[in-house]
């Protein structure tokens, strides 16, 4: 399959240039999951995530306080609807021997009601409401999902119209069994791909197709291991519905024998789909305790227990679990939501063993972001060693024995005056073990008396003047946010050729030093009134460098205005002076 996985990378990556513009840079999202750029691995979700019984409770409960899904899907899609309603009471009397609160697989299509309820919101299916139809119908998928969510939000990188919405998702029916290699890049592939682009904040799910008895030899079977090969070579998150449907829970394969989303397959080899997986796995086995009844579309109860018990397993793998299979646990925090220019940040990492701890070095990298500035030596653990010698990249390496958990802090000073968020990412990584991303995300606020003196301006009273002339200049100092308790300042140089009137500088508010003319100087402060205005006289005196001839030329004034310690702005404006004037003959032409 190796040639089948190059291809299908090189030609997609072909043609997001061809049909796609860029994404826009990577927006920090403010909760789980992490923006599919962000994922370090491909997170491949099949018949080896149906057990219900290893997911635990907590990370149950997580999905539900922190997922906000959208599902489009037809008929065949519902399956995981109907697995997941029937689990409810099936998990509340304590199939698989489930010892769980009441109602935990709850889910509701208009919120989580604080983690109440799992956010799963369907689209209309076959109607014309939000999210209709399925990932067959192109372009129409890609049109609801955009108009679902609304203009992408640059900060979070989710949609405007639904700013909760951090996951997506787009079932097939069964038009995956007609499309040809180059149709899934074009009408599938490549499409998802820009949506994660255009919207980092959300995950996209992929997903495959159903079965449909043409066994492993048969176009769906390619379709599905192109999609399959697809996301695991570039870090995706895949629901394979297909894979889920060629096993029964004892781990028996179907696939080579042309299953059927009815779970029909062939069992000698003969051409003719003689056996049931599920039914027959059914009688063998106790209905509520081992499966239970439910509706399933096109198929059989079973085939929708297990769509129910991997898709809980996604949302939980979503919301932070590691599968079970980790070692460790991380996670990072920041000691404010906010902050303001120059402001310190503590930034936390945890790092535990989730079970017996591992015996390798276990290390964590975090580099810090622009717009913050690390605070030297203030890189700290309980154990092991630091080392920001390479800083805004730091690190820290050790052991969790004998202790089993450690915590790592460093300090930050905010370094930015664009109000915006930040997102600071700690990846932590021992052998064996996917590497865990963990971030903490602060928004750089504008502090209440924070200077913005972009709407100030400087203007002369004439565009034009002659040697000998009077000219005034204005300067108007304003303060887009207000009133302002800090001391302004502000300097202005005559040009050589204009000479300073002693007298004429004024202003309506603060002090104004002539003393040491042509440097005019202002000290005030902009409270109560947010605006001042500066004025001062000159004469124009331009002559030619180096003899008395008056010459055209231009003169440009500029007054820096600032608050000491923070940007200030420039304003400037020019005069022309000793422009030469024209006259040319009225020309009369008699008739």
């Amino acid at each position: 399959m190796r040639t089948l996985r190059w291809i299908n990378s090189f030609a997609l990556l072909m043609l997001l240039p061809l049909f796609f513009g860029p994404g826009p840079t990577v927006a920090a999202g403010t909760a789980a999951p992490d923006a599919p750029q962000a994922r370090t691995a491909p997170l491949i979700i099949d018949h080896t995530s149906t057990d219900i019984t290893a997911v635990p409770q907590e990370w149950i409960e997580e999905a539900k306080r922190v997922l906000h899904i959208g599902y489009g899907h037809t008929s065949h899609g519902s399956q995981l609807t109907d697995g997941m309603s029937g689990l409810i009471g099936f998990a509340n009397n304590g199939g698989r021997g489930l010892a769980l609160p009441d109602n935990i697989f709850e889910f509701s299509p208009t919120g989580n009601q604080g983690g109440l309820y799992l956010h799963y919101f369907e689209g209309d299916g076959y109607g014309d409401g939000d999210l209709d139809h399925d990932a067959g119908y192109y372009p129409n998928w890609v049109d609801e999902t955009r108009a679902y969510l609304g203009t992408p939000d640059p900060t979070t990188g989710r949609g405007q119209n639904h700013p909760e919405m951090n996951v997506i998702m787009w079932s097939w029916c069964g038009q995956a069994s007609g499309y040809s290699e180059q149709d899934m890049i074009d009408q599938y592939l490549a499409p998802m791909t820009q949506l994660e682009l255009d919207y980092p904040g959300i995950t996209f799910v992929y997903m495959t197709g159903h079965s449909d008895g043409t066994g492993e030899t048969g176009n769906l079977h390619l379709r599905n291991q192109q999609i399959r090969d697809y996301c695991i070579e570039n870090n995706k998150v895949l629901y394979d519905f297909y894979d889920i449907e060629l096993y029964d829970p004892d781990g028996n394969y179907y696939g080579d024998k042309d299953v059927n989303d009815n779970c029909d397959y062939d069992s000698d080899g003969n051409g003719s789909l003689d056996k049931n997986w599920a039914l027959d796995w059914q009688a063998a086995h106790t209905e509520g305790t081992d499966w239970y009844e439910c509706s399933c579309a096109h198929s059989q109860s079973l085939n929708c227990n297990q769509k129910a018990y991997a898709v809980w397993a996604l949302w939980a793998r979503l919301a932070g679990w590691d599968g079970g299979t980790g070692a460790l646990e991380a996670g990072k925090t920041a000691s404010q939501s906010e902050a303001t220019p120059g402001e310190t940040i503590t930034y936390t990492v945890t790092i535990r063993a989730s079970s017996t701890p591992p015996t390798q070095t276990v290390t964590l990298n975090d580099a810090v972001p622009a717009g913050l500035a690390y605070v030297p030596g203030s890189l700290a653990a309980t154990s092991g060693t630091v080392n920001d010698a390479a800083a805004p990249a730091l690190t820290w390496t050790g052991l969790l024995t004998p202790t089993p958990a450690i915590t790592v802090t460093y300090a930050v000073t905010v370094a930015t005056t664009e109000w915006r968020s930040i997102t600071n990412t700690a990846v932590v990584a021992v052998a064996g073990q996917e590497p865990l991303t963990r971030t903490a995300t602060v928004q750089i606020v504008r502090p209440p008396d924070y200077p913005d003196l972009t709407p100030s301006f400087k203007t002369v009273s004439t565009p034009y003047a002659n040697h000998g002339d009077r000219v005034t200049y204005t300067v108007g100092i304003r303060n887009a946010t207000g009133p302002l308790s800090l001391t302004a300042v502000m300097s202005d140089v005559l040009h050589p050729g204009l000479v300073y009137i002693p007298g004429t500088f004024t202003a309506t508010s603060g002090e104004v030093d002539e003393t040491a003319a042509p440097l005019l100087q202002w000290t005030g402060v902009l409270s109560p009134s947010s605006s001042i205005t500066l004025t001062y006289a000159g004469v124009v005196t331009y002559t030619k460098p180096g003899s008395t001839g008056i010459l055209p030329a231009f003169i440009t004034n500029q007054a820096n205005i600032a608050v000491p310690g923070y940007a200030g702005v420039t304003r400037s404006v020019t005069l022309r002076v000793n422009m030469l004037r024209i006259y040319l003959p009225l020309v009369l032409k008699a008739q």
